[in-house]
């Protein structure tokens, strides 16, 4: 009878793998051709060889083992995701127990599932590129006596494979890991070899990291300076000479709180295209890069007016880091994407607001007085809240933009938000 089970058994597991090696195979061409940012090292197709070293513990039972097996990758359900087929033995050598001294041979089919690092390339974890979590989960069927194997009963047996996996070189890895069958379990190591194609990972995980933090430095800019259409629509950076900066101080009636914002331009080339730096802070607090105290980082941008990009501290590294922009991005898209949906149009009349002129004044702010010219944009919309915008611009002042004040309502209470020119600076270089 147990010839029967072992012949059914080894007849059964031949024909699931021939089948599993045609479908692999024709998914092969197909995957091979596909690109991924976030992958593995395991194509459709793939078969990887191993073996292993293993001290088994159960039931009373002491010994050890070694399972040579053999498993191919089925399918590729996303980039980093792997399902396939392993066929494993097993030769297990008892040296205490019921058992003991005694052989345990067995083989077992299991279904595993690998995922995969690679393309992660954020720092400090690019090692884990080379690391590969595994799982699998079966039966086997043993072939001669078991560890406290029940008398008279059938010779199949659970079997469940997880680990972790270090690949030395495109095709060979190291593994550690578990195996439970039936009532031992044991620790493993042991070696794998890969045959097959590896699909290709272009990284792109560091990239989208710098992405983000680029979007919390640009968001944390905009959203801290309570009028951030200064920048947007009537801060004139041709004005400034190379190296000068100015300081501003944005103030609310109701918090009371000061936020400080300095600008510079640090470069200018021959076509016209310049370095500016930004920086923000709330004065008297612990200046720390990004915890909502303080914020700096540099702008280029192009004579049209487009950004081209920006260079700021990695939180991961504390190095400088680079974002690039989609060619012909401004302040208005780079606004829309960061979700101010106010002022995705580029001119006041787009967005529901009127211009009104009041004429030339002498106006004094805490960097001195100045001849300006003095206007207003005021809400003309529909919104049951409206608001009110005062500009004052003197030619002598570098940006030109003094003073802006903004007062309306918002859900029914009164607001308002004031920023003015507090000194102007010089010296500025690049950092980055």
């Amino acid at each position: 009878m147990k010839h029967i089970y072992t012949h059914a058994f080894r007849f059964s597991v031949f024909v699931f793998l021939i089948s599993v090696a045609v479908s692999a195979l024709a998914q092969t061409a197909e995957h091979d051709r596909q690109e991924y940012v976030w992958g593995s090292f395991y194509n459709p197709g793939n078969l990887i060889l191993g073996a292993s070293a293993r001290l088994d513990t159960g039931n009373g039972y002491f010994g050890i083992a070694t399972s040579p097996s053999a498993e191919f990758i089925i399918a590729k359900p996303t980039g980093p995701v792997d399902i396939g087929a392993q066929l494993v033995t097993r030769a297990g050598f008892a040296l205490t127990g019921p058992d003991s001294p005694g052989i345990g041979l067995g083989v077992g089919l299991l279904a595993t599932g690998r995922l995969g690092f690679r393309g992660f390339d954020l720092v400090p974890f690019e090692e884990l590129q080379r690391v590969d979590l595994y799982a699998g989960l079966g039966v086997a069927i043993n072939l001669s006596r078991h560890p406290a194997e029940p008398a008279g009963g059938l010779p199949l047996s659970f079997v469940g494979r997880a680990g972790v996996a270090y690949y030395l070189d495109n095709r060979l890895s190291v593994f550690f890991g578990t195996t439970q069958w039936n009532v031992t379990t044991g620790a493993e190591i042991g070696v794998r070899y890969r045959m097959g194609s590896t699909p290709v990972v272009t990284g792109g995980v560091g990239e989208f990291a710098t992405a983000t933090q680029a979007s919390i430095y640009l968001g944390s800019y905009f959203f801290a300076v309570p009028v951030p259409f200064v920048d947007t629509w009537y801060h004139d950076y041709s004005t400034y000479e190379v190296g000068q900066g100015t300081v501003w101080e944005f103030s609310t009636e109701e918090e009371g709180e000061v936020i400080q914002v300095e600008r510079a331009v640090l470069a200018r080339d021959s076509a016209g295209a310049e370095w500016r730096s930004f920086r923000w802070r709330v004065p008297d607090e612990d200046q720390t890069d990004l915890t909502g105290d303080e914020l700096y980082f540099e702008l280029r941008v192009n004579a049209d007016g487009s950004w081209d990009r920006m260079r700021f501290v990695d939180l991961f590294t504390g190095r400088p880091a680079e974002f690039v922009f989609e060619p012909g991005a401004n302040d208005a898209d780079v606004l829309s994407l960061l979700e101010q949906e106010a002022l995705q149009g580029t001119t006041p009349e787009e967005q529901g607001l009127r211009v009104e002129s009041r004429g030339r004044v002498q106006h004094t702010v805490q960097a001195g007085t100045f001849d300006a010219e003095y206007f207003a944009i005021v809400d003309v919309s529909d919104s049951p809240d409206d608001f009110e915008i005062e500009f004052y611009l003197a030619d002598t002042a570098p940006g030109r933009l003094i003073r802006t004040i903004m007062t309306g309502t918002e859900d029914g209470e009164p607001f308002r938000l004031e920023g003015q020119l507090v000194r102007t600076t010089r010296g500025h270089s690049r950092r980055f």
